[in-house]
């Protein structure tokens, strides 16, 4: 639990500076998100970008404390779905591989896979910048266990939905820590609710 406690933590202090300029504050949505991660044990376990909601929730609480306020971002253009879209599916189902096939672990390769996307795609496509934080933003899906959703193609297709929801909820919490995560486990529980949805539809 170490590791994913430190993973958590690291989503908070990708907080952007314009938003918490004192470092007490990124301290103080540490400390809040730490206490919802040991209190949150046993709900969502599982799910790919729980660790990233949690997170943002320490984020967002010093927030309303402070007064402090997220600014608005920009809005990709929909045609970009068509770039981030395919590299999504494609992210989570490196994550996966690299966590489960070979073994090492969901932190490591949603690390590992995030790191990679950072440094290759920037330098090698026009918009390198935002196909490597939609790979991130994967890798959080790629976290998911097989027991909430299993096999390469439902995974690719949770991947591929929290593409589709970065460009969507790309103006909204601009900057605050552990918005990927928080994309990532929307993405997760939408299919898996769509799954559940569909069989009792069935039965």
């Amino acid at each position: 639990r170490v590791d994913s406690a430190a993973y958590c933590g690291s989503f908070v202090g990708m907080v952007a500076p314009a938003v918490f300029s004192d470092l007490d504050l990124v301290v103080a949505a540490g400390l809040a998100a730490g206490a919802l991660f040991v209190a949150g044990r046993g709900a969502f376990d599982g799910f790919g970008g729980k660790l990233g909601t949690t997170a943002l929730f320490g984020c967002l609480v010093v927030a309303a404390g402070s007064g402090v306020s997220f600014a608005a971002g920009s809005v990709p253009p929909w045609g970009e779905a068509v770039l981030v879209v395919p590299g999504d599916a494609v992210a989570v189902v490196a994550t996966v591989a690299l966590g489960v096939l070979y073994g090492l672990g969901a932190v490591i390769a949603s690390a590992v896979v995030g790191l990679a996307g950072g440094l290759v795609l920037p330098p090698i496509h026009p918009r390198g910048e935002l196909l490597a934080t939609a790979a991130f933003c994967a890798s959080f899906v790629g976290m998911v266990a097989p027991a909430r959703i299993d096999g390469e193609r439902r995974v690719g297709a949770a991947g591929a939905l929290s593409g589709v929801l970065l460009l969507a909820v790309s103006p909204v919490l601009a900057g605050a820590g552990g918005k990927l995560g928080t994309t990532a486990f929307v993405a997760c529980l939408a299919l898996v609710g769509a799954d559940e949805a569909a069989d009792r539809l069935a039965n």
